[in-house]
């Protein structure tokens, strides 16, 4: 068995960046250590990172290449040599090249390309059109990373537009579908309003308005509605900053909306509660940061949020699990939702129906509305008192959560008249291991992956802990964390 250890490295993982070393066992990263920690266990080969960035390989699961057919602007070589000079290791690249990857032959020739070209590792997406969905089901799903599926037309046009093949290719492909989502009549409409109106070749800047905010929704209401016909279960993921996944993977559909940044809109001078306050309605996204409207707030000078900064997640996340910190919650500023039910109708219902709770609300109740959109209600404030509190809570967190390494976020809800992590520490469980998955020992409210941590290693931890607090100390640990089978 050989182990290599990699020491006194700038460790780049999860968004952070720490001082410490990896161990990597037979081409598996083993331990993630912190500092000068030393490995458990003897290692055969010792590398000196010399204070040198050290992070994991980026898997780039949307590029461009251009190759075959458009190699004056650039080849697998050159793009992939581009990849590994900024970190990225693997990479996907889509079907609209000349020709098109849209048959065995032409996706066979591909990989052949790759072969003598590539220094990086490479997987190609095969384009779907409206003659080749009886071709799906007999790719090699260990070779071909996914059916491209354009449902409407983008660069090269490989529009898939008829309903029965729509249908075929949700019901045969048996592998990920990276569905480009834009409904082509709504964007057809727009088009010709906006030539009418500007001329044949509108600004650049009109192009948002154009492949609008509805052609996006009702096309992904579309291939959600496909989806759920052809059997296949599905998944709404937002930043995943507190879900886990089972190790044997999830069978269905993963709908990726961290993409729904319809911008931030804001409304001033709203009737509010107190008079001679400037109220303020903000609407955005669900697939924005919480900590990009948050800060919105500050550059507007709005008060209400400061709570939330240094939360992860999206707006989405944060209305589904009623995101809160340091005595405030997401309820307490948010005035409505807007998002599609488990028919595909759109809907808006206003915070007082969406019975929001201790981290959790309707949506996880009915885990298959999307969640499109959400208002808050903010005030005008002394916008230097807003910025000295959202740094005084995000020192609060640094000082006190175990932010150096990977984790899923705050491990178990806290218990009526207790704190999880006070009773974790009481119980001696400061430290305690399971696999690769610990109880941190700077705040026990957290479970960290020491390295190689799998989803059974922390269900396996937390149920330990569970059990010995409950028989301790009488109380009832509930996880925050979710785990997706």
């Amino acid at each position: 068995m050989k182990r290599t250890w990699i020491k006194n490295a700038r460790i780049v993982n999860e968004g952070k960046i720490f001082h410490g070393s990896i161990v990597i066992e037979n081409e598996v990263i083993a331990e993630v250590l912190a500092e000068e920690t030393v490995p458990s266990q003897p290692c055969g080969e010792i590398i000196d990172a010399k204070g040198y960035y050290l992070m994991p390989g980026v898997i780039d699961d949307h590029v461009h290449f251009r190759d075959p057919g458009l190699t004056h602007k650039a080849d697998i070589h050159t793009e992939s040599t581009a990849a590994a000079a900024g970190g990225v290791t693997s990479f996907m690249d889509m079907p609209n090249t000349t020709p098109q990857t849209t048959t065995l032959e032409a996706l066979n020739a591909k990989f052949a390309d790759a072969a003598t070209k590539s220094i990086v590792n490479y997987s190609f997406y095969f384009g779907a059109t409206n003659t080749n969905a009886d071709v799906l089901p007999t790719l090699d799903k260990s070779r071909v990373c996914g059916v491209k599926l354009f449902m409407g037309a983008s660069t090269g046009n490989m529009l898939v537009d008829r309903m029965e093949v729509l249908r075929k290719v949700f019901a045969n492909a048996g592998m990920l579908i990276a569905a480009h989502c834009e409904e082509q009549s709504i964007i057809s409409a727009n088009t010709t309003a906006f030539k009418e109106k500007y001329g044949e070749d509108p600004d650049i800047k009109y192009h948002p308005q154009i492949r609008s905010a509805e052609a996006c929704a009702y096309s992904s209401s579309l291939a959600i509605r496909l989806a759920k016909e052809a059997g296949v279960k599905s998944y709404l993921l937002g930043n995943g900053s507190n879900i886990l996944f089972e190790d044997a993977g999830f069978r269905g559909a993963v709908l990726d909306l961290t993409a729904m940044k319809t911008g931030i809109g804001m409304k001033e001078n709203i009737p509010g509660e107190e008079s001679g306050v400037v109220y303020c309605n903000v609407t955005v996204g669900a697939g924005t940061k919480l900590s990009t409207l948050c800060n919105f707030a500050l550059n507007h000078s709005c008060t209400g949020l400061e709570f939330a900064y240094g939360i992860p997640g999206t707006v989405g996340g944060a209305v589904y699990m009623n995101a809160g910190a340091y005595g405030n919650e997401l309820k307490d500023v948010l005035e409505s939702v807007t998002f599609l039910d488990s028919d595909l109708q759109l809907r808006t219902l206003p915070a007082a129906d969406l019975a929001m709770g201790y981290r959790t609300s309707i949506f996880e109740q009915n885990p298959d509305w999307c969640i499109l959109s959400a208002t808050v209600v903010l005030h005008r404030g002394d916008g230097a008192a807003v910025l000295a509190r959202m740094q005084e809570l995000l020192g609060k967190r640094r000082e006190k959560q175990p932010l150096e390494w990977p984790s899923a976020g705050s491990t178990f809800k806290r218990p009526q008249g207790a704190f999880a992590g006070k009773l974790i520490e009481d119980c001696g469980l400061r430290g305690f291991t399971v696999g690769g998955a610990q109880i941190s020992e700077k705040h026990c409210g957290f479970v960290i992956n020491r390295g190689g941590a799998t989803c059974a290693d922390v269900v396996a931890l937390t149920e330990q802990v569970r059990q010995i607090v409950e028989a301790r100390t009488g109380f009832v640990l509930e996880r925050e964390i979710r785990v997706v089978k």
